[in-house]
């Protein structure tokens, strides 16, 4: 386990701070003890829930690098979803704690013993920034990243869409004859015409944003945050205490100077809900993940996808269609197809396939179809039913 820790950068700066963070939690809790300090008490247990992250995010940067196995088919993407989560509460419980412990100062005064207090609140706060510098680039550089990528992508989506439109009444006329009889060379005919179809404008886009995707450079879904949730969640960490650190500082020179008082407890209702209000967003978004949420941008242009399928030579109706956002760059699809007996199930499989995997959100391993024939004659009587039971609503 050590060494598989120490073979990633992330788990090594995870490591490295979390040693720091234990070390000077306790010089923080000493001096807050001494001094009587609720900013340095709040900042203590600020860096404690900090340490329980940083553990927490070591656990999930090892996890994420663990292959897919027989108990976890799709692999641990969701453990930086889970830690992002799980930090978010951490900081929001810790928020609500040190406003109702300020609320009490302000209606009881506590004298607060300034020496040496500045002091160890300086050195808090330089510990804090090296995390703040250690962490950003892990995320931050990302972020800026994002809104162009997505725009790009949400750009090129409508792109696709509009020209698939064009493609598909182009085709109509042409594909007229595939409907009637299904044969199967006028569905070979139609699968390599498809197939050659990316030599136009509309389709370069395609295989531009094809070229793009790759392991090393993998695209960020429509609608994702596009981030690692897991380093996000721990920068917020680092960044409240950062924060905390400033308010310990603050309020002591204000009371050493001025007696100030209740400075204190102001300044830590302040930066708690600064906290809240920045960590609030990280909470939602990962709980929506966990619960399989899925950005309207993505079922839009899913649904599209599906309708356009509908259309394919052979397929009668889409009878079922799932997706699902594994990570910010995974999505996972399931549709099973009803199909006329007559046609090639192979070849209408494949033409659904290519039909679905044009909006590029899906890698060929995480999109499954699935293939049912029906009869002609069956789907009229099941038609035909359900004009009867229309009919029979609708008189009542």
């Amino acid at each position: 386990m050590f060494k598989r820790l120490i073979s990633d950068k992330d788990s090594v700066r995870i490591f490295i701070f979390l040693i720091l963070n234990i070390i000077f939690m306790f010089v923080e809790f000493l001096y807050a003890y001494l001094s009587n300090s609720l900013s340095l008490l709040s900042d203590a247990f600020h860096m404690l829930f900090d340490c329980a992250s940083l553990f927490m995010g070591l656990i999930a940067s090892y996890y994420l690098k663990f292959p897919p196995n027989e108990q976890f088919t799709y692999g641990y993407n969701r453990v930086e979803f889970l830690s992002g989560f799980g930090n978010s509460i951490f900081l929001i419980c810790v928020s609500f704690i040190v406003v109702t412990e300020a609320i009490e100062r302000f209606v009881t005064v506590h004298t607060i013993d300034t020496e040496n207090l500045l002091l160890v609140s300086v050195l808090g706060l330089l510990i804090n920034v090296v995390g703040i510098f250690l962490f950003d680039d892990r995320w931050n550089d990302k972020q800026q990243a994002v809104p162009s990528s997505q725009s790009q992508n949400q750009n090129q989506n409508q792109t696709k869409f509009k020209s698939q439109d064009q493609i598909q009444k182009q085709n109509q006329k042409q594909d007229q004859s595939l409907i009637k009889n299904h044969k199967t060379l006028e569905l070979k005919a139609t699968l390599e015409k498809s197939q050659k179809k990316p030599s136009n404008k509309s389709n370069n886009v395609f295989s531009n944003q094809i070229a793009t995707k790759s392991p090393n450079n993998p695209i960020v879904l429509p609608g994702m945050n596009g981030t690692n949730e897991n380093i996000e969640g721990i920068w917020f960490h680092v960044l409240s205490d950062a924060l905390g650190s400033v308010a310990v500082v603050i309020s002591t020179i204000l009371v050493k100077k001025y007696g100030w008082y209740w400075i204190d407890p102001l300044c830590s209702i302040v930066i708690s809900c600064f906290i809240f209000i920045s960590v609030y967003p990280l909470s939602i978004r990962t709980s929506k993940v966990m619960k399989q949420y899925v950005p309207p941008s993505l079922s839009h242009g899913f649904n599209k996808a599906i309708a356009d399928a509908k259309n394919v030579p052979g397929v009668i109706d889409i009878s079922d269609s799932n997706i699902w956002v594994l990570s910010n760059t995974v999505l996972i699809g399931t549709i099973v197809c009803i199909v006329d007996e007559e046609c090639d199930l192979q070849l209408t499989r494949k033409m659904v396939r290519s039909t679905i995997e044009k909006t590029h959100y899906f890698e060929p391993k995480n999109l499954t179809v699935q293939i049912q024939r029906q009869s002609k004659s069956l789907s009229l009587i099941n038609d035909l039913n359900q004009r009867t039971e229309f009919g029979n609503d609708k008189e009542k």
